[in-house]
């Protein structure tokens, strides 16, 4: 093993699980050997596109290496009934088209393949692409995995979280903000929406610190976002009175400005009524 490979992929490619389809038994046993050879991979060999299918949905595979050519199913089609499942649709398939063939090239990219390597393959070639497609799959996994979390903590506290632009328009709900009010909030203005119920001099205030918010700078915000009510009535289910207690947060561009402003609600319903 060279020493670009240990000191570079060793951690990468450990106990990765790679499924080889091919019916090409040369083939198979030169990529089996390789793989060995050059990692800590597990391997597993599908013959067609039919096998392929089902040792991905037992096996998992975290990147699969596809010949095109194939008896029984091809690569293509078992590439899209893969990558039509949910669950399998992010593991990374490369292609293995033949030399000269751009028909086959072009099938690859078709089918929603990751990528191909043509053959006969470069072995440092092949190295780096699976290097490359198995970091990012790794990545993307670490991302959802964290994206869940998140959302599974936004789901279990008691507060409400979105933003609005610049306009006082709400944008996509981050938290379980529409069932919170009662009704759908997403692009509409703020001022229909969570400060409805306020008395009219508030939302005045409100309008006009809408109005300037282009021209806010941070070292204004704490004396400005006080236009912003901290407690606020909500009226929902035949005139049944909620009341929340607001925080405010903004997020700036490079030049200062106002970008969107973050709010966090509480409900404070329970408490008050104690």
């Amino acid at each position: 093993m060279s020493l670009f490979l240990e000191t570079d992929l060793t951690d990468i490619f450990k106990s990765k699980k790679i499924l080889i389809v091919d019916d090409n038994e040369k083939t198979i046993q030169l990529l089996g050997d390789f793989l060995k050879s050059n990692g800590d991979f597990i391997t597993s060999v599908a013959k067609n596109g039919k096998e392929a299918i089902e040792r991905t949905i037992n096996y998992k595979p975290d990147l699969i290496l596809m010949d095109i050519n194939m008896p029984v199913m091809d690569g293509v089609e078992a590439c899209n009934k893969i990558k039509e499942k949910e669950d399998l649709k992010d593991i990374p398939i490369i292609f293995l088209t033949a030399q000269k063939s751009i028909e086959d090239k072009v099938k690859a990219l078709d089918a929603k393949g990751n990528d191909f390597i043509t053959k006969p393959f470069y072995e440092e070639e092949l190295m780096l692409r699976l290097k490359l497609h198995l970091e990012f799959a790794d990545s993307r996994k670490k991302i959802k995995s964290t994206l869940e979390k998140t959302n599974e903590l936004l789901e279990n506290i008691d507060q409400s979280v979105f933003w609005i632009n610049k306009k006082g328009v709400v944008l996509s709900p981050s938290s379980k903000t529409e069932d919170f009010m009662g009704l759908k909030i997403e692009d509409l203005p703020i001022l229909d929406t969570l400060y409805k119920d306020l008395e009219q001099g508030s939302k005045d205030k409100i309008t006009s610190f809408l109005e300037q918010i282009s021209t806010i700078k941070k070292e204004n915000w704490e004396k400005v976002q006080k236009a912003l009510p901290e407690n606020i009535p909500y009226f929902y289910k035949e005139k049944e009175k909620k009341t929340f207690k607001a925080k405010y947060k903004p997020f700036w561009d490079k030049e200062d400005s106002i970008t969107k402003i973050m709010f966090i609600l509480d409900d404070k319903t329970e408490t008050e009524s104690q």
